[in-house]
């Protein structure tokens, strides 16, 4: 029996000092959201963290997919590559 999966914690919004944008760490790359405590920032967090949620469900699913003999194979790297250029110029205003 598998042990049961971590829950995938929401990424936090922060205040970007240098820049006075409120911003969010997705991936290893920084999304700027917009000023701060406004509510386009709001809206660009639930935006980009959707967009980001559904990346993270389609690569698993690839995996899933896509094996060969019981080994995934290299489509789920490209899926993957694909997801997150998807997500990275969906957050680019």
């Amino acid at each position: 029996m598998s042990s049961p999966q971590p829950a995938r914690v929401a990424p936090v919004c922060f205040l970007h000092k240098a820049t006075g944008q409120a911003a969010v760490k997705l991936g290893g790359r920084f999304v700027y959201l917009g000023k701060w405590d406004s509510e386009a920032a709001q809206a660009a967090y639930l935006r980009v963290t959707a967009e980001w949620r559904v990346s993270g469900r389609v690569v698993v699913r690839a995996q899933v997919y896509y094996r060969k003999d019981g080994v995934t194979t290299s489509e789920v790297m490209a899926v993957g590559s694909r997801a997150r250029e998807a997500n990275i110029h969906a957050a680019t205003p």
